[in-house]
């Protein structure tokens, strides 16, 4: 486990759950890009890690995260998190419910499993859903995944309410997706 300073993510990071961190801290939490790391702040959430590039000294002792990150951590800029390796287990069972009220999800699992494919997640953790999962051919997903008459929406947010088991998971393709 090691601590670093929290800084605003890379542009390239943003709503992707790629938290950023310099060689060092790779070496010290025995990760390589694309391992999940498990980011605590006032509560717990994975994240993927990638190396910065190009590499840059001021970067030393920080891990870069993006504001959805760092309100699942319940954590800001400036303040300093506990990172350590994650131990993810494949979900069986992911239950999640809208973000805002006054829309309502879909249930079709289906729909749901593709846009929640290969995230790490934990119980309360809130997910951006349609960027940048919707981009080109799946803009129709999102629409069809909330269920709302208004068709401007480009991302929105589910809430994830249990795992199946408990703790650090990620979405594969045998996961059963519930909504709420």
């Amino acid at each position: 486990m090691i601590r670093l300073k929290v800084a605003e993510a890379f542009n390239n990071y943003v709503n992707d759950g790629i938290a950023g961190i310099d060689s060092e801290a790779m070496k010290k939490l025995n990760v390589d890009g694309n391992d999940y790391v498990e980011i605590e702040g006032k509560r717990k959430t994975p994240v993927r890690v990638s190396r910065f590039y190009p590499p840059d000294k001021q970067d030393i002792g920080l891990i870069r995260i993006d504001a959805m990150t760092r309100k699942n951590a319940k954590t800001g800029i400036g303040e300093y998190v506990k990172v350590r390796k994650a131990d993810i287990k494949f979900a069986e069972k992911v239950i999640v419910s809208a973000a805002k009220k006054g829309t309502s999800l879909t249930k079709e699992n289906s729909l749901l499993l593709r846009c929640l494919m290969d995230k790490s997640l934990v119980k309360g953790d809130i997910i951006y859903i349609g960027m940048p999962e919707v981009l080109g051919d799946k803009q129709d997903i999102l629409f069809r995944v909330f269920s709302s008459k208004r068709k401007e929406y480009f991302a929105e947010t589910i809430v994830i309410k249990k795992t199946e088991p408990a703790g650090i998971v990620m979405v594969y393709p045998k996961t059963e997706v519930e909504v709420e």
